[in-house]
Parts: C-alpha cells; sequence; structure tokens
C-alpha cells in the first residue's frame, strides 16, 4: 500500500461510489503523476479484477507524464454482468522499468436490479411526497400508491413520510387521523425525519409520541455517517443486504447516509440499525402504538431512488441499488 501511495510515478482512481449495477459502465477520471523532475512514459491497463485478482474487464492507455506534473485520463469501466464483489483497478507500468507496477484500486459491489414482489405489487400505499422522487420510483416499478393529500387514511396497510414532511403543515393538520391509524394496526414510515433542521426541535409524529431532532456539533471528529450497522441482519429490513453493502452509498460527501443529527424517540422503541462514534446514533428504529407501529429510518434514499439531472459531479447523488433495495424492503415489511 505505501509502494502504490509514495510511488514517484503513480496513479490514482477517481471513484467516489460503491454500488453498481451489473453490465453498467462508468466514465471515471485517472490521476497519474509524476514527481521526478524528468518526463516519464509508461502503460496504464484499467478496468474491473474478481475477488482473485484476475482481470474480468480492461482496456490499455498510453500516457506521458512532463516532470512535476499530472496528467488526467478519462477512463471507462465496463462492469460485470454476473453481481458479486469486485475492485475497479488501474495499473501503471513504468516504460523505463517495466518489472515496476504500481496500482490504484476501489471495492465495487455489482447488483441486479432489485425486483419487486408482487405481493408489493398488490398493496395499497399511502404517499406524502413532495419532492416527487419516491412517487417516480414507485410508478417505475408499478407499485401502486395514493396521495396523502388526496386521500383518506382507513385501510391501507401503511403511510409513507417522505424526507422533512413530518414537519409539514398539511402532516401536523391530520396529526389525529394519522394517530387512529397507526393505532388500527397500519404502519407509518417515517424518512428521514431531520430533514431541514438546523437547531434543535420536538416534532409531534402522532397525538401522544413525538421524537427529538438536534443537529450535532461533531468539530474535528466528523458527523456525517458513511457507514450504518444493523442489530440483526436477518431482519426483512435488510433482505439482499449485507454487511459490506451498509458502507459507503453513491454519491454525497464521504458516502454519507445518516446526516449529522441525533433523533430521540420519546418512546419506548427497538433499534433496528446505528452508526456514528461508538455506534451510538440511532440509524433506523421501530415504535409500537397499540395494534400498529411507526417506523423511523434514516438512511438517505433521496437522489439514489432515480437518476438525477446533474449527476456527474464527484459528490451528486447517483442511483444506488442497495438504497433501491432498503426503500422496496422498508415498503414490503411495513405492508406486510
Amino acid at each position: 500500500m505505501l509502494k502504490n501511495v509514495f510511488a514517484p510515478f503513480g496513479a490514482s482512481l477517481e471513484l467516489w461510489d460503491r454500488h453498481f449495477f451489473a453490465g453498467e459502465r462508468r466514465t471515471l477520471r485517472l490521476f497519474v503523476f509524476n514527481d521526478e523532475p524528468e518526463t516519464k512514459t509508461g502503460v496504464v491497463r484499467h478496468g474491473v479484477v474478481n475477488g482473485n485478482g484476475s482481470w474480468v474487464s480492461s482496456n490499455f492507455a498510453h500516457v506521458r507524464v512532463e516532470g512535476g506534473d499530472c496528467r488526467i485520463l478519462s477512463i471507462e469501466i465496463a462492469f460485470p454482468h454476473i453481481p458479486g464483489t469486485y475492485q475497479v483497478k488501474a495499473e501503471l507500468q513504468n516504460a523505463n522499468d517495466p518489472a515496476t507496477f504500481v496500482q490504484s484500486r476501489k471495492v465495487a459491489q455489482v447488483f441486479s436490479p432489485a425486483e419487486v414482489s408482487e405481493k408489493l405489487r398488490r398493496t395499497r400505499l399511502v404517499l406524502f411526497d413532495s419532492h416527487h422522487e419516491m412517487a417516480q420510483f414507485l410508478n417505475s416499478r408499478e407499485i401502486p400508491f395514493e396521495d396523502f393529500a388526496e386521500t383518506v387514511l382507513n385501510d391501507q396497510p401503511a403511510l409513507i413520510v417522505a424526507e422533512g414532511m413530518i414537519r409539514d403543515r398539511r402532516y401536523q393538520d391530520r396529526l389525529a387521523e394519522i394517530s387512529r391509524f397507526a393505532q388500527a394496526g397500519h404502519t407509518v414510515v417515517i424518512i428521514e425525519p431531520e430533514f431541514g433542521v438546523e437547531g434543535k426541535e420536538t416534532v409531534p409524529i402522532l397525538d401522544d409520541l413525538r421524537i427529538e431532532i438536534e443537529k450535532r456539533v461533531d468539530a474535528g471528529k466528523g458527523g456525517y455517517d458513511s457507514y450504518v450497522f444493523a442489530e440483526d441482519y436477518s431482519h426483512p429490513l435488510w433482505n439482499g443486504i449485507n454487511k459490506e453493502h451498509l458502507k459507503m452509498f453513491n454519491g454525497a460527501l464521504g458516502g454519507e447516509v445518516v446526516s449529522q443529527h441525533n433523533v430521540i424517540s420519546l418512546a419506548p422503541h427497538t433499534v433496528l440499525a446505528r452508526c456514528g462514534l461508538q455506534l451510538k446514533v440511532i440509524a433506523a428504529a421501530e415504535i409500537a402504538v397499540e395494534m400498529g407501529k411507526v417506523i423511523l429510518s434514516r438512511l438517505q434514499t433521496r437522489g439514489r431512488l432515480m437518476p438525477q439531472a446533474q449527476a456527474n459531479n464527484l459528490f451528486d447523488r447517483r442511483v444506488d441499488p442497495v438504497a433501491q433495495q432498503y426503500f422496496l424492503n422498508l415498503l414490503a415489511y411495513a405492508s406486510g
């Protein structure tokens, strides 16, 4: 590792994402730098390798870098059609010393598109989403839903509330109705409840149920969480998702998946996932409400369910197959 990092004639892949679709093609930037005073030339082999280190797909590029300079190559990576764990790899061979190789490698988890069960396609969800991404995703997967603003809650299995929408007046005005809905045996799913909160707030989510939201100050520690750890990986929420898949998501600074907030239920609850220093931050939790339940889900699916108009910059959110699978699992569990 140190040899590759400190090589005076070296290479570095710029790849923030971890999750890719089987057969996907992605254009990346490869930095080739030369810390020596004289010009260097070489050959770069770039592509995907499997767990044994064997090339699954690769291409070659010749490179010439002046002394003390850097070249940026635009390379296309073809991901395998078979799901699994791979590495994107760039290997630089010095033309003046053919026996010398340096390399840059990045983990790549490859997935088939998540399948939707027939049961989920026959359910009747209610969705409150002014951002429209969730609605677009449900339409793309042929999952029926009703608009919260135009629907009376009665026998539908679940109400899905999008990012920050619990603070919307349209939600708060119907708190009594939503409370009766949950108490009667249905599920209320609240996704990223902290979205938009800059200080500290106590927010009612049912008539007699409140959550406390506070944006943390984590100076010098880093407060944006990129890794999530499930309490029980056999829980239906994690179907098709294992521990490694919950480490960094596509786009966002550092692959952030849980924001720099604390969200605490002021009622007894069951923690489903944790994150943060010493795993003290709740990432997902479930609250029993008489015959029904409330699910708090802080994993950020926004920008990761559907293609975005602007998704070419390093920190832009991009479609993420794990985020899609998690969202489908959340819907199936809520409506089960």
